[in-house]
């Protein structure tokens, strides 16, 4: 029997083709995989309302990049974050100390990004490091 994958996993293939239509310069292709993971979202949303007979609350779980000077994000970093980059701070302390916000607010799971430099080329090592925070 072929492997399906979990919900998780079918929403993240398309967060990877939207990374690979980008390296490649198709803006247009990323945004169309973007729009397939929302829809997928969206449908495990509806499915959970009606499994659970309530209202999905909040995510099942939050991603985090590490930043890094002139990386590649998939948005507008937070202002805190960007004037944070300018004035120097490491981009590991910034991705923990959004973590330990995300737990105090209740998140329990989070999907971390090492930082993306232009190329495609990953640093796992800071990826690693934040991990290495919380006793990992």
């Amino acid at each position: 029997r072929a492997y399906s994958g979990e919900e998780f996993e079918r929403v993240l293939i398309h967060y990877y083709r939207a990374l690979h239509y980008h390296y490649l310069g198709d803006h247009q292709g990323a945004l169309v995989e973007c729009r397939k993971a929302n829809l997928r979202l969206a449908d495990f949303a509806e499915a959970y309302a009606e499994a659970w007979g309530e209202q999905l609350g909040r995510p099942i779980f939050c991603g985090v990049q590490v930043p890094v000077p002139d990386g590649v994000t998939f948005g507008k970093l937070p202002d805190w974050v960007a004037s944070g980059m300018d004035r120097g701070r490491d981009g590991v302390d910034m991705a923990v100390e959004l973590i330990e916000r995300y737990a105090e607010a209740g998140y329990r799971n989070v999907y971390l990004v090492p930082p993306i430099f232009r190329g495609g080329r990953r640093d796992y090592e800071s990826a690693a490091r934040v991990l290495r925070a919380f006793g990992r």
